[in-house]
């Protein structure tokens, strides 16, 4: 038996809503189940790797806010920046030869310790904090 969906499948997504995370666990833990109502050996392969993805699931889950989107750390500045002009902190037309020599890195520098980040099967995300 093997389950669906991998914890991996989710961490190539630049986007993850946690309550999809929540979903997965629950999904995860009833595959593990029914390994073990059908009494699959706990040193078969595909048992350890699943309860060892149940288990890492249910520690990251305890440190997310499941009404924040978590967002991948490659794409975090490109987000942030996003965000500074839809708030309206930059005005949309600003003249090239002055947005060209913002520090943007330093910007969302500043911005991300709005945020907290964490890792997710080695991949690195951002949360809003509350």
């Amino acid at each position: 038996m093997k389950y669906y969906t991998k914890l991996s499948d989710f961490t190539s997504e630049n986007f993850i809503e946690p309550r999809k995370l929540l979903e997965l666990l629950y999904d995860m833990q009833s595959d593990l189940d029914a390994m073990i109502d059908d009494e699959t050996p706990e040193d078969d392969e595909d048992f350890i790797e699943l309860q060892e993805s149940v288990d890492q699931l249910k520690k990251t889950l305890e440190y997310l806010d499941l009404d924040e989107t978590l967002i991948r750390n490659s794409y975090m500045n490109d987000y942030l920046i996003e965000l500074v002009y839809d708030i309206g902190d930059l005005p949309n037309n600003l003249p090239s030869y002055i947005e060209s020599n913002i520090d943007w890195n330093g910007v969302c520098d500043d911005l991300k310790m709005d945020y907290s980040c964490v890792e997710i099967d080695g991949v690195e995300y951002w949360q809003r904090n509350c």
